[in-house]
């Protein structure tokens, strides 16, 4: 009995001792949770199209990873493996150093980190695009990721591909959108409230995307790619390069041609950032064609918009656009 007991333990400490190895083998701490096979939710976002030769294979596993702050958060990839080089790139990220800061600035494999809103009732969503100028990711802090959540807005930060790949980073950010659209069951958010938020860079790829969604930028890879790309609203704070990049005298009308529907969107910016200039006219330019926007200007701040308060501005807009309701 006793050397049946013992056994027993060494089991599972042999079992305990293999994850853990499995864990220090890993660029982030965690282990692979299931595969992502949840049944989809028919949305007015549906794409109807069917693609030749779309298999059923489900989306890019999740797995549980621990944030800066120290508490696990699920992650999902989005790309199957041999599209990122391969395990040795899985989740791969690089950090160099500037004026003493890490910063990280190298993804080689995209991917969405999950902050849930606690709701019985389905929630609205956000992919949230970080800034950086394509050449790092200024990643959120939880106290501001906390501020969505707050209002019952879960949201998926977006790692897109940096450095310097403008077109690969667009790819991302469709593919994340439909990623979530196709596992609004599993996160318990409602597919026809999924948005985007993006500051400086990532509100120009946020930008970009609200006006070039129906733009196939990759060939379908499983059912996710059967979701819309489409954002039902779109938030951008300190957005860049609404003249180009380097920067023209007007608006850079390849991206930003106002020839598709246009979700509603709020900009806001402090008047002394280089970037005000383009934003006011790209907010015009969507007012002109007939599109729902606001902004929210501030007479001091810099980009960046430090001592800008412009969250309640953005959380009324919300409010009036019934993406939340409280």
């Amino acid at each position: 009995m006793i050397r049946t007991v013992v056994f027993a333990s060494l089991l599972v400490l042999g079992v305990w001792l293999d994850v853990v190895a499995a864990e220090d083998a890993l660029p982030v701490t965690g282990v692979p949770q299931e595969r992502l096979a949840q049944p989809r939710r028919a949305t007015r976002h549906a794409d109807k199209t069917t693609h030749p030769g779309l298999g059923s294979e489900p989306p890019a596993p999740a797995r549980s990873r621990r944030s800066e702050v120290g508490q696990d958060r699920p992650v999902i990839r989005l790309w199957p493996i041999e599209l990122v080089g391969g395990e040795p790139n899985r989740l791969k990220e690089e950090y160099r150093e500037q004026n003493g800061r890490k910063q990280l600035s190298v993804i080689r494999d995209p991917n969405l980190t999950v902050y849930q809103a606690e709701n019985a009732k389905p929630t609205a969503a956000l992919v949230y695009c970080p800034g950086g100028a394509y050449r790092i990711l200024g990643m959120p802090s939880e106290e501001r990721l906390t501020r969505w959540t707050d209002l019952g807005i879960t949201v998926f930060v977006l790692k897109y591909t940096i450095p310097e790949d403008l077109d690969a980073a667009f790819k991302d950010v469709q593919r994340a959108m439909r990623l979530v659209r196709h596992q609004a069951e599993r996160w318990n958010i409602d597919p026809n409230r999924v948005g985007l938020f993006g500051n400086s860079a990532g509100g120009h790829l946020s930008a970009r995307l609200s006006q070039n969604y129906a733009q196939p930028a990759y060939d379908p890879i499983d059912e996710a790619d059967r979701s819309s790309c489409e954002p039902d609203f779109v938030v951008l704070q300190c957005a860049a390069y609404f003249f180009g990049r380097p920067p023209g005298a007007e608006l850079d009308g390849d991206l930003f041609h106002m020839t598709n529907k246009v979700a509603p969107t709020f900009l806001t910016y402090a008047r002394d950032d280089k970037f005000c200039e383009g934003g006011v006219a790209y907010e015009k330019a969507l007012r002109d064609a007939g599109h729902a926007t606001r902004i929210k200007l501030f007479d001091q701040g810099g980009h960046g918009m430090k001592g800008c308060d412009w969250f309640p501005a953005a959380r009324d807009w919300l409010r009036e656009q019934h993406v939340i309701k409280q």
